[in-house]
């Protein structure tokens, strides 16, 4: 919710990277706020030398000091060097909002993420695509479903195009019976390669159950006609990535809110940990937001009447993830708001954990972080 209490932890990450043709020596990263704002974070960190194209990724963990009133203060961070000659980007600005103790336990109904946001987002994609698949409700009638999947689906759409700006002849929305195997093969590798070009941003929102092979973590997708018991009726995310890294694309953006079960008859003892995108060094053109990293049921977010991951994806895009109030949201800026608000939302509401995966992650200098997919005045 962007607003801290007293005593909650807080975590900075922040990612350096030497954009320009010579070394950058004894780099520093000052950070200021209000007094006694944050404990424990140091006023000036060590960032160290950075050669050309060098990215070095910074974990700051602290704690919001004791406040008696409800105030907003303003979070700094700034770039220093010695060498002579280095041009540092502009200070990075974030605003605060603190609230006392007594506000810990105040019960505050989530925003209506089905409503679109009062602002409008200037981003045009001309050239992007989008395809949504939720399936909540399954063939197979012995398979659970999945409460919220259909409506995180219809509700994406929307977004994609209202939000993300892209026309809504290239947005193709698979739900419920309309997304049997076929129907995704179709929308991913027929429909799809002939929309694309080398300019073309491709978003894929994929919502609702998928299955998990305990001896290789490899995951794939159920469709409405699938079922655990048969890899044929399934649609992995291996073949996903196949499919996408053939395209002549310029980047795409997959979002992931599974419930996760391991594949029946193949059990095996201990822990089973599912395989996801690869990172591809930095130069990965794929960006993966994975609401459910483990081998468990996502949580049904009541309050919001979504997924947990998805209401949270969509309330980034509604301005929540600008982070840094530039008025542009970045895919990194929206994976790591959403990450948090999920890990902290369920912990404190389901006491167990949900923690997403955002990939290729901060540090990485993929360019893929930097895609906008929202834009406000």
């Amino acid at each position: 919710d962007q607003v801290f209490h007293s005593g909650e932890s807080v975590m900075i990450e922040t990612e350096v990277k030497n954009e320009g043709p010579g070394v950058a020596r004894a780099v520093e990263l000052l950070v200021t706020a209000s007094p006694n704002l944050i404990e424990r974070v140091p006023s000036v960190v060590a960032v160290g030398d950075l050669q050309p194209g060098e990215v070095k990724h910074l974990t700051l963990e602290g704690k919001i000091s004791k406040a008696t009133d409800t105030v907003q203060e303003e979070l700094t961070l700034m770039l220093r060097a010695k060498s002579p000659l280095v041009q540092m980007p502009s200070p990075k600005k974030l605003l605060v909002a603190i609230k006392p103790d007594s506000a810990v336990g105040t019960t505050t109904l989530p925003v209506d993420v089905d409503q679109l946001p009062k602002q409008a987002s200037l981003l045009k994609q001309p050239k992007a695509i989008g395809i949504v698949m939720g399936v909540g409700q399954f063939r197979e009638p012995g398979i659970a479903r999945v409460k919220y999947a259909a409506r995180d689906a219809e509700v994406m759409a929307r977004y994609l195009k209202v939000i993300s700006g892209i026309p809504s002849e290239r947005i193709r929305a698979l739900v419920d019976t309309q997304a049997f195997k076929r129907d995704l093969v179709e929308a991913l590798e027929e429909w799809l390669p002939e929309q694309v070009d080398p300019a073309t941003v491709v978003y894929i929102s994929i919502m609702g159950r998928g299955v998990v092979e305990p001896t290789t973590g490899a995951v794939s997708i159920m469709p409405f006609d699938g079922t655990a018991n048969s890899g044929a009726s399934l649609y992995s995310l291996r073949r996903l990535q196949e499919s996408l890294a053939k395209l002549p694309i310029q980047q795409a953006v997959v979002m992931l809110d599974l419930s996760l079960d391991p594949a029946p008859g193949r059990e095996i003892g201990g822990t089973i940990t599912p395989l996801w995108g690869s990172e591809d060094n930095g130069n990965a053109k794929i960006m993966w937001m994975i609401g459910n990293r483990a081998v468990q049921q996502a949580h049904s977010y009541d309050s919001g009447q979504h997924g947990l991951f998805t209401y949270y994806l969509l309330k980034g895009l509604g301005g929540s993830a600008d982070l840094d109030k530039n008025g542009m949201i970045l895919t990194g800026e929206l994976c790591a708001y959403t990450k948090w608000q999920v890990l902290k939302t369920a912990q404190e509401q389901y006491s167990n954990k949900q923690e997403p995966l955002c990939l290729p992650g901060p540090g990485h200098g993929a360019l893929v972080r930097l895609q906008p997919v929202a834009q406000f005045k």
